[in-house]
């Protein structure tokens, strides 16, 4: 489903108003990029891990202020004694300073249960999420945000 593409009332264009969802998916495939899926106006970029095509957790998000998001985390099973408030600060602590050098704002802090997926009453992990993100001026950008945020590693460590 392609978004409508948004003119200010004076009928000026500017280049943020040509980021629809067909244009973005467009560009992003043609700079090499696979997308992994869209939910709406979400475009979720994918990496390949081996053969496997993996969510990357890079996301182009086409709603009325166009952006890319990225979302990074640590794990409860790397760091199984610390609190919930002290995982956010350590994983918050080692992404925020690239994420600020780069234009990036976070924008949300979560939990995710990750559950067996033969038994969903076994919970196997808890990540701590925290989602960073920065406004699209253009496609030109939106490409090279999604090849930077690609080669950000996405989880801390022990």
């Amino acid at each position: 489903m392609a978004l409508r593409r948004r003119v200010r009332p004076d009928a000026e264009s500017d280049s943020v108003s040509d980021l629809t969802l067909d244009s973005l998916k467009q560009a992003l495939g043609d700079a090499g990029f696979e997308i992994y899926r869209i939910d709406g106006d979400d475009i979720r970029v994918a990496e390949r891990v081996r053969m496997h095509l993996m969510e990357s957790g890079v996301v182009v998000c086409c709603d009325d202020t166009p952006h890319v998001a990225l979302t990074v985390r640590g794990q409860r099973s790397d760091f199984p004694s610390i609190n919930e408030s002290e995982l956010f600060e350590r994983v918050r602590d080692t992404f925020a300073p690239q994420m600020s050098e780069r234009g990036f704002e976070e924008r949300s802090a979560s939990t995710r249960e990750i559950n067996n997926p033969a038994d969903d009453s076994q919970l196997l992990d808890v990540w701590f999420e925290i989602t960073f993100v920065r406004a699209a001026s253009d496609a030109s950008s939106v490409v090279d945000d999604v090849r930077w945020a690609l080669s950000v590693s996405k989880c801390i460590g022990p």
